[in-house]
């Protein structure tokens, strides 16, 4: 199959939308001189959505739809003295462009979140977002307060924004792309009130009704250690879908995310809706024990090489005794 070209805004000539007709997935060098294989996006091409990308020397980040399909922290910014839109240096686009903007700097969370919400209503691409359902309240130690709640998958960026009240003061946080957070900094033995709303490029939901929690006296708990974590992965946040899991977004501040571009090999995300075991309703990554894994930069690097501690929520059928099954390889 011909191969569809978008642009020449990077070093190389041949970046695509998509390559081979979507076969064989997504390229793109938009602002740097590195080719990145994206992998196979999780929304059908031939539909409109809004792609997006940010180049620094820090980072290089492809989005549809807001959604993370590929992340790297190696990147080379440049951009090319001769570009061209809807031409490579060989091939040409075939399809619509109704709109493209770029910026003299990376954006942050809140002004992408603009940008997308004023595409997405301008061009009514996506349905209403829903209130999220079930929020729940647990207290871990006098000053940390775990939050669940749900929301029916979707193929475009939600931020949930959690409001917490302590009767004098009201305090939004943005979680994105998330069903769950760890609330910390809070006063021993306090009443809190919390409501989640959702928040992305199809506008706002109405909030949960609130809820409320008090947490732990001092020396009732001790909080979870947050800062410290190299790797953070949530099957129920950072999760980019196409055929399979892609992209698994480390919740980490490191950016350690688990990646898998090639269709064949990517593991599946199970939710509730397809599978009644999952512990209470949570999702989950499920690897077929014949091909699917994901990828791991070097994150246990630097200072971290000296010590270190994994908790994995797991589980696994039995099988014959001759059946050997690997989970990670992270040792020597």
């Amino acid at each position: 199959m011909p191969s569809l070209p978008r642009h020449r805004l990077g070093a190389n000539d041949w970046p695509h939308f998509p390559y081979t007709n979507g076969a064989i997935d997504l390229n793109d060098d938009w602002g740097s001189q590195t080719m990145h294989e994206i992998g196979k996006p999780p929304q059908p091409l031939d539909q409109f959505n809004i792609y997006n990308i940010s180049s620094e020397s820090s980072e290089w980040t492809c989005r549809l739809n807001g959604l993370p399909l590929f992340q790297t922290a190696s990147n080379s910014v440049y951009f090319r003295s001769d570009p061209l839109l809807g031409h490579n240096t060989d091939d040409w686009f075939l399809g619509d462009i109704a709109e493209v903007i770029v910026y003299d700097h990376v954006l942050n969370d809140a002004e992408r979140m603009t940008v997308g919400a004023y595409l997405g209503s301008k061009y009514k691409l996506y349905q209403p977002l829903p209130v999220p359902t079930n929020l729940t309240a647990t207290p871990l130690s006098p000053h940390q307060v775990s939050l669940q709640w749900t929301a029916p998958a979707r193929g475009d960026h939600v931020n949930y924004v959690v409001e917490r009240s302590d009767g004098a003061h009201s305090v939004q946080i943005a979680v994105p792309d998330s069903l769950s957070y760890i609330d910390s900094g809070l006063t021993p033995g306090t009443i809190y009130t919390y409501q989640v709303q959702a928040q992305g490029y199809a506008g706002v939901s109405a909030p949960t009704s609130p809820i409320t929690v008090t947490t732990l006296l001092d020396g009732g708990g001790t909080d979870v250690p947050l800062a410290s974590t190299r790797l953070w992965l949530k099957a129920d946040a950072g999760i980019s879908v196409g055929t399979g899991v892609n992209l698994w977004v480390d919740q980490s501040q490191y950016g350690n995310n688990a990646t898998q571009i090639v269709t064949s090999n990517q593991p599946q995300l199970v939710t509730s809706a397809t599978d009644s075991t999952l512990p209470n309703n949570e999702p989950v990554v499920r690897f077929n024990g014949t091909s699917s894994y994901l990828t791991l930069p070097n994150f246990m690097s630097g200072s971290a090489t000296n010590a270190g501690e994994v908790f994995m929520v797991v589980r696994a059928p039995l099988t014959p005794a001759a059946t050997w099954r690997g989970v990670w390889r992270m040792g020597a």
